[in-house]
């Protein structure tokens, strides 16, 4: 670790920004990249998951005018469809973010 590279703005970054980059300021980039990647990744995956299960459930209704008047309704039937991996998701994701913030004060 570079020890004008300051711990406390590391973790900010972990927290705020991405997981990962405070890792990446600190020089450890493999890990901090990695980290970042699948952050991206679990993201990527649980919106592409919404995004169909609500054009799927858009389809379902013929008029395109109700489509948009109860598009707050179909995203609410969209999230009962896959709580359980959204909320999976989620939950892994907040472990990562959690992780990577304590491993950067801790281990700079």
């Amino acid at each position: 670790m570079n020890p004008s590279k300051n711990r406390v703005i590391a973790v900010i970054l972990s927290l705020f920004v991405l997981p990962g980059f405070g890792h990446v300021y600190l020089g450890k980039k493999v890990k901090g990249y990695l980290i970042g990647v699948v952050v991206c990744l679990i993201l990527l995956a649980l919106f592409i998951l919404f995004e169909r299960e609500l054009l799927h459930q858009a389809s379902l209704l013929n008029d395109q005018r109700m489509i948009l008047s109860s598009i707050f309704d179909l995203a609410a039937r969209a999230w009962r469809t896959h709580r359980t991996i959204f909320l999976s998701g989620l939950s892994l994701l907040g472990l990562i973010w959690i992780f990577a913030a304590v491993d950067t004060a801790r281990k700079g």
